[in-house]
């Protein structure tokens, strides 16, 4: 069985697409299929992209794994190339963690996902269980993940009686990783608050290092989580708070679902979350 990617990564996204091989990586060893990563060249355009489709059905392939890219609209072209192509040549496909790029997409592919909502929910309920009164929330990419992360941010702030009012910073797509953390930290400054929820450890860590050089104190002044518990949020000075993927549970059953689309072609899409768990460190607590 495949799986890929398209467009071109910046470092939170190349180590969003390791979190997710290594739950397959790991699957593998015990012998029920074997992986082959797909990569599609950025600026590969419709032809190209269909092909790669051809190849892999005249591999042997008996259907594909797929981590939608987040990165721009060009890549999501190439996305929508590729998996038409596997319908073509009749390659079921489960998207993996989100869905295809775009605000309130419609699925089209069975998917399989760490549960979002729960993430955004848990680690707002974290950050007000502390004490903190100004908790905003990070997004950036029009995509379902980040999306459902902010939609449990907004329930978990509606469940509490104090009339907490929603801070959600929109992190601008064309900024890269070196202007994008500036950016939020001042954000985070000029709004006033005391607790954040980035939408990545890489984007965590940046963000408190600027808070850093902003004069601010990690978590005194302001409590950081991160999302995803990438090794980067324990190998830090100071530990990342963060809700984990579930690699390997996201793996079984996403096996478990095209195994069904293989035999059951026709059934209704299937949207699996499973969710992951907060795991508490310096960026948040003390002590």
């Amino acid at each position: 069985m495949g799986g890929g990617h398209a467009g071109v990564p910046g470092p939170w996204q190349s180590a969003s697409e390791a979190v997710v091989k290594v739950g397959f990586e790991r699957v593998a060893t015990e012998g029920s299929f074997a992986v082959h990563p797909l990569e599609l060249s950025p600026g590969s355009g419709r032809v190209e992209a269909e092909l790669i489709a051809g190849r892999i059905a005249d591999n042997g392939a008996k259907g594909v794994f797929f981590l939608p890219s987040r990165v721009s609209e060009e890549a999501c072209r190439q996305d929508e190339w590729f998996l038409a192509g596997c319908r073509r040549v009749g390659l079921p496909v489960v998207l993996l963690d989100r869905n295809l790029r775009g605000v309130d997409r419609p699925l089209e592919y069975d998917l399989v996902a760490s549960d979002h909502f729960d993430g955004g929910l848990r680690c707002t309920e974290h950050l007000l269980g502390l004490g903190r009164k100004n908790v905003a929330c990070v997004i950036a990419s029009p995509t379902s993940t980040h999306t459902d992360r902010l939609a449990g941010y907004l329930s978990a702030l509606q469940k509490v009686s104090n009339g907490y009012s929603p801070r959600v910073v929109r992190v601008p797509e064309h900024l890269d990783a070196r202007e994008a953390y500036p950016w939020i930290a001042d954000e985070l400054v000029r709004i006033g608050v005391d607790g954040v929820i980035c939408y990545q450890d890489y984007v965590a860590v940046g963000v408190m290092l600027e808070l850093f050089r902003r004069g601010l104190n990690v978590p005194r002044d302001v409590a950081v989580v991160g999302c995803d518990d990438l090794p980067i949020g324990q190998s830090f000075a100071l530990g990342v708070s963060s809700y984990s993927y579930p690699s390997e549970a996201i793996a079984r059953t996403a096996l478990r679902v095209i195994a069904n689309r293989i035999a059951h072609p026709n059934d209704p899409l299937a949207k699996v979350v499973l969710a992951g768990r907060l795991v508490v460190r310096d960026s948040t607590v003390t002590g």
